[in-house]
């Protein structure tokens, strides 16, 4: 009769293919996860960007809008002509994720009926890659990124 089992040189064989694997798919992933991420965050202020120009065209609440951008390292839609005299109980706040930030915080007021921003502002978000990605918002209110 004979036995099967593994021997030491198999056993260690094994674990330094799984060790190569891993090492070889690892950067990979984490450079996928933070393009994600990016991704994510630009959509989120595009989107949020969008909605706070919709409030304003609307003349939601007969008021401006603005939205602050990076200020408590948030992005907010605020009612109001300014985003440190605003009525708190209009907000609507996400949580900029760790790894991302914004290297200029940013507070745009969009006028009541016309929707036009106060400012044409150029975000700049930079990720944990040290990758830097530009959004610029045009005099209309329309995002582009650079």
């Amino acid at each position: 009769m004979s036995k099967k089992a593994l021997t030491s040189i198999e056993l260690l064989l094994s674990l330094a293919i799984i060790s190569l694997i891993l090492a070889i798919s690892t950067p990979f992933y984490l450079s996928l996860y933070t393009r994600s991420k990016t991704e994510s965050i630009l959509k989120e202020i595009e989107a949020t960007v969008h909605r706070t120009k919709i409030k304003a065209l609307a003349s939601e609440l007969d008021d401006d809008w603005g939205i602050a951008i990076g200020i408590d390292n948030k992005i907010t839609i605020f009612k109001g002509n300014s985003y440190s005299s605003r009525n708190t109980t209009y907000d609507e706040s996400s949580k900029i994720e760790s790894g991302m930030d914004i290297e200029n915080d940013q507070e745009i007021i969009f006028s009541k009926g016309s929707a036009l921003p106060n400012i044409t502002p150029t975000i700049v978000l930079k990720n944990i890659n040290e990758d830097i990605i530009q959004i610029y918002i045009d005099p209309y209110g329309n995002t582009k990124i650079q």
